[in-house]
């Protein structure tokens, strides 16, 4: 599952060893920090990097604290467009990378 908002990029993978633990894995530490800080998480000490992965930054999560913290994002939501919400972001390279998301998926599930 990949998850875009408007604290960072995610992706989350199911554990090969734990049924009910899920991978958090983020290319930006900070990403994963917010994430988790959302949560009220007390794991930022338990992020593992691994540079040479696609994601360099993971963290093992019980997939009932990911889903809560995912409730957590959506009762947090206060914009009416997100597109809108992107371009007052601090970090306008992320911001890009969303719009230029945004075009790419726009583009591939347009009705023909």
């Amino acid at each position: 599952m990949w998850i875009f908002s408007e604290d960072g990029m995610l992706t989350a993978v199911g554990h090969r060893d734990h049924q009910d633990v899920l991978w958090v894995r983020a290319r930006r530490r900070e990403h994963l920090e917010a994430f988790l800080t959302l949560g009220g998480l007390n794991l930022s000490d338990k992020i593992q990097k691994m540079p040479n992965q696609d994601y360099e930054y993971r963290v093992e999560m019980p997939k009932k604290a990911f889903s809560e913290t995912i409730a957590k994002q959506v009762e947090a939501i206060t914009y009416s467009n997100f597109k809108g919400r992107c371009d007052t972001l601090p970090d306008q390279d992320y911001a890009q990378g969303l719009h230029k998301s945004w075009e790419v998926m726009h583009t591939a599930l347009a009705k023909n």
